[in-house]
Formats: structure tokens, sequence, C-alpha cells
């Protein structure tokens, strides 16, 4: 509880000298990714809108989206988790500053490196899905079937009238 007062005070001290603050970076970094979704959501409905098979774009583009961030969470798990078993068997603090930072980087590194590789295999993936299914006809191509060789046989209708008295009256009729 005392540690939190004294980040409280640190925070409030920092920031009447005009120093940045954990608070304000993170703003930044949370206003910036929010950004960067943003711009990730216009380039997929801009590349859907001009595309040709405008269902298989979306699909595409969502699923490798979707994935590369998982990725990169996962990444960034796996890299820290991988770095801190690393420095504590090799008998590092990892509370020390250095070990710490080491820490950060390598985790965003892994993050990055994961998120880029999974989404470009789930893209490569979905290509193959895509392809193994044929091309999509153009609206020129669409041959209709012909008819040459086709007869057509017509055969007249019965007597409406007759069936039904026949029906109607039963079997005197």
């Amino acid at each position: 509880m005392m540690m939190m007062y004294h980040l409280h005070v640190y925070a409030e001290v920092a920031g009447l000298t005009g120093k940045p603050t954990y608070a304000r970076l993170a703003r930044v970094a949370k206003g910036a990714g929010a950004a960067l979704l943003l711009l990730q959501v216009a380039m997929i409905a801009w590349d859907t809108y001009s595309s040709d098979p405008p269902l298989k774009t979306l699909t595409k583009d969502s699923v490798e989206t979707i994935v590369s961030l998982a990725g990169g969470i996962a990444g960034e798990i796996a890299g820290s988790i991988a770095v801190t078993s690393i420095l504590t068997a090799a008998g590092i603090s990892v509370t020390a500053t250095a070990a710490t930072t080491f820490i950060i980087v390598a985790s965003i590194a892994s993050g990055i490196g994961a998120g880029i590789s999974v989404g470009a295999l789930v893209g490569w993936l979905l290509d193959k899905v895509f392809e193994s299914g044929g091309k999509a006809a153009h609206k020129q191509d669409v041959r209709h079937p012909s008819t040459e060789h086709l007869f057509v046989h017509i055969a007249s209708m019965p007597n409406g009238d007759r069936l039904v008295r026949r029906l109607t009256a039963g079997p005197k009729v």
C-alpha cells in the first residue's frame, strides 16, 4: 500500500515537472494501438471493396488479422517466459533493470515475429483452400447450355371438365 502511495506521488511530481509519465505514455500507446486497428479495418474494407471476389478477400483479411493478433500475444507471452526462465537458469536476477528491459524487448520481438509468421502461414493456408475450389466464373464466361439436339414433345392436356364431373358424380357417369 505504501508503495502505491509513493508511485502516485512520483507520478504527480513528474507530471508537474513536465516529464512524460507512465500514465501519459500508456494513454498515447493505447490511442496509437486503437488508431492502428482502425487503419487495419479501413484497409480490409478497401481491399474487400476493390477486389474481384469480395467474400474471399473479406474472409482472408479478417482471419489473417485476428490470427496475427492472437499469434502476437502468444509470441509475447512465450518470449517473456522463455527469456525469464533463461535468465533465472543463468542466475541473473529478473528484477534488475537491465534484465527487465531485456525481457520486455525479447517479448516484443517474439510477439512481432510470431504475429507475422502465424499470419503469413494462415494467409498461405487460406489461399490454398480457396484455390482448391477452382476459379469463380465471371459473367462473360458463363455459357448457357446448347439446345441443338433437344427434342420438344407436346402433349395435349386432358379435359378438366369431364374429369371433375366424373370425380364428383361418382361411378354413375
